[in-house]
């Protein structure tokens, strides 16, 4: 995977804090992680959605952009994905 942070000193900063975030709600909602894991979900799709639009100068830009974003932004997720859950995997047995 490529260095999704490009040298911000406050990548893990910021997605720490979202993280922090969805762990407080899953403890003030019962534990009921699944319900919180859709909306980080959506949440992350809303806001990449609106960071295509503020990178695309026009509307025409955007509808040509669309794929290429969506398909970018899935490749990695995807990548992101793969990296965390091997990291669990390996630390499975800590709970």
């Amino acid at each position: 995977m490529n260095d999704i942070t490009g040298g911000d000193p406050n990548f893990f900063v910021r997605s720490n804090a979202h993280i922090d975030l969805s762990n407080a709600q899953v403890r003030d909602d019962g534990g009921r992680i699944n319900g919180v894991a859709d909306s980080m979900i959506y949440a992350a799709a809303r806001f990449a959605a609106y960071f295509v639009r503020r990178s695309c100068k026009t509307r025409e830009e955007m509808t040509t952009q669309m794929a290429a974003h969506s398909w970018r932004l899935t490749e990695l997720f995807r990548e992101c994905l793969e990296v965390n859950m091997r990291e669990n995997l390996e630390r499975f047995d800590e709970k």
